[in-house]
Parts: C-alpha cells; sequence; structure tokens
C-alpha cells in the first residue's frame, strides 16, 4: 500500500500527472478524479496536472463538479516526462485516455475494486473500501484537512458508489468520513439535489419501458436496453447513470441486471445489482468483467439479445439455485 507521502515522493520524478479514470465514468470515478485535481493542483505548483475524462460520457448530474475544472481534449498530447494517476479502475484495458501509448507510462493504480488487477507499477487497492472517493479521502487526511472542492467531490463519490450509504459496503468508517468532509464543507443536500433529482422526464419515460417490458425469472430482473429505446427517448448512454439501482429497488428481487445495447446493439454493456446474498462479481467474470460482491459490471463484444440469451442461461443454471440455498 501507499501512503500520501509515498505518492508526492513518486510524483517528484515526473514533470506531468496526468489523471485518467474508466470508460463510462460513475460518480465516483469522476469525484475521485476531480479531487485529485484539487490537491495535486494546489501542492504540485511546479508540475503540470492533467486531467482526462471524456467529455461525452460525463453524466449530465455530476457537470457541476466537472463544469469548474479544466479537463483535457481527446487530442491531448502530454509533456514527454509524465506519469499516469488512475482512479476507479479495475484493469488496464478499462482505462480511457487521450492518444497516447499507455504501455510505455508509468501508472500509479488507486483503487477500491476486488478484481483490480495491480495493472499499475505503483499500486494502492483497499478492496473493502466503499470507494475510489473514500480511499481517496484516507489518503488526503495524513496530508492536510479537506478543501471545501475537495469535499464536495469526495462526498459525491461516497454518496453515489455506497447508493446513498445503503449498499453492503457501506461501514462505519465511511459514515465517519462522510461526517469529516460535511465538516469541511460539503454541503448534503445540494449535492443529493445534483445527484438525484436532475434527471429529465425521458429518463422517466424509459425506466418505465423498461420496467413495463423486464424479464422476471424467479428473484432475478432483467432491464434491456436497446439503441432504438435510447433514440427513442433521446437518450444516450451516459444518461443512464444509476438506472441499475432500481432493478433491486423491490421486495421480489434479489439479482438486478440491467444490458444496455451500443453500436447498434452489437455490443453489450452490463450491470449487476445484488442485494448482497449473490456475489455479482463472480458472475461477472464469466464475462471478464468485474466489480464486487453486490456490484459489477462487463463489456461483452456481441449483439445485444444474444448476450441476453446467454444471460438468462446462466440465471436459470446457477443464479436462482445459489439464492434459494443462501436464504435458507
Amino acid at each position: 500500500m501507499l501512503s500520501f507521502e509515498k505518492i508526492r515522493e513518486i510524483i517528484e520524478d515526473y514533470s506531468e500527472i496526468l489523471i485518467v479514470t474508466h470508460k463510462k465514468p460513475d460518480g465516483d470515478a469522476i469525484a475521485s478524479s476531480v479531487a485529485w485535481y484539487y490537491r495535486l493542483s494546489e501542492f504540485s505548483v511546479n508540475k503540470k496536472i492533467s486531467l482526462y475524462i471524456n467529455s461525452r460520457e460525463i453524466p449530465f448530474e455530476y457537470k457541476f463538479l466537472t463544469d469548474k475544472v479544466k479537463i483535457v481534449q481527446d487530442d491531448y498530447m502530454p509533456s514527454s516526462d509524465y506519469i499516469i494517476l488512475a482512479l476507479d479502475t479495475a484493469s488496464k484495458d478499462r482505462l480511457v485516455l487521450p492518444q497516447i501509448d499507455i504501455e510505455k507510462v508509468d501508472i500509479i493504480n488507486i483503487d477500491h475494486h476486488i478484481s483490480n488487477e495491480n495493472f499499475g507499477r505503483w499500486n494502492h487497492v483497499i478492496g473493502n473500501s466503499s470507494s475510489a472517493s473514500e480511499v481517496t479521502a484516507k489518503l488526503f487526511l495524513e496530508h492536510k484537512k479537506f478543501s471545501r472542492n475537495e469535499a464536495e467531490a469526495l462526498y459525491l463519490g461516497i454518496l453515489t458508489d455506497t447508493g446513498q450509504f445503503s449498499y453492503s459496503l457501506t461501514s462505519s468508517e465511511t459514515l465517519k468520513m462522510a461526517s469529516i468532509l460535511v465538516e469541511a464543507g460539503a454541503d448534503p443536500v445540494f449535492i443529493s439535489e445534483n445527484a438525484y433529482f436532475t434527471k429529465s422526464l425521458a429518463y422517466w419515460k424509459l425506466l418505465a419501458q423498461a420496467i413495463t417490458e423486464a424479464t422476471k425469472i424467479d428473484n432475478v430482473l432483467i432491464f434491456c436496453i436497446t439503441s432504438e429505446m435510447l433514440i427513442k427517448h433521446d437518450m444516450k448512454i451516459s444518461d443512464l447513470e444509476q438506472l441499475s439501482s432500481y432493478t433491486i429497488r423491490n421486495r421480489e428481487t434479489e439479482l438486478g441486471i440491467v444490458l444496455v445495447g451500443m453500436n447498434n446493439d452489437e455490443t453489450t454493456k452490463c450491470s449487476f445489482r445484488s442485494k448482497g446474498r449473490f456475489d455479482v462479481n463472480e458472475f461477472a467474470r464469466r464475462w471478464d468483467g468485474g466489480g464486487h460482491k453486490s456490484a459489477s459490471g462487463a463489456y461483452i463484444k456481441r449483439p445485444l439479445f444474444e448476450v441476453k440469451n446467454e444471460i438468462i442461461s446462466a440465471v436459470k443454471e446457477i443464479c436462482c439455485d445459489k439464492m434459494h440455498n443462501n436464504r435458507q
């Protein structure tokens, strides 16, 4: 594991730090990246700090964070002597980068996924932590107190990755850290309003269609979002943040699955959610995905309905038996 002081020592050998995160970034990925941008910009005054997030993939509800920082564009070329700070990303192939050769770059990998492949030259992975934002917050406190901007970002990351402090990795330490962040200036009401009360009417119409057309197999609920549905409701994939949580917000479902068609349904984005009785990280590994016991995902380069049929078969073969056994 790394300390904050060790990270400072490492980056001293580089003229630029490029902060990156994973494809289709969620609240935790964006929040932890923005927080590191603030912290490094403050104390690394003699270094260039660059933040790259694909601006087309930032969900609307998190733009109140990203609109306050400078994000480099897709064609950005870093200096010849730089290091990557990778956040909330379990494997190197999940990173989203400008046009660079990642195999030739040193990486500091900071994450909380139990499926993390320790792909960095230096790795700080706390697999039992609620979020990359909580991991980041603990590192920051080794250095100094939070600025208001850091506190706002990190509170958002923890809030969204714990499902509003309801998921299984929400610990007493998580709640204590949230309290410290509020004391440092994070406004829970303002952050919650942005994160959860800014959805468009089109989002709710798409969700209504997904629920109406959902597939239910015993205690498993599957939403299938086609490219046609996205076009019909004038939605982008980045607008679907938090959709998967609705699959398990009922007393009849133990495992929720959302399948989203990409590239005219030729590629499938899978999100798996569990109330904790079924290990969806293990389930996602069948398709080279991963994450946590209660929340995981995968990208499958095959057509949406082919993937749906395969997942339904897997659910019938494995999931229902396991969950019935866990309840006994």
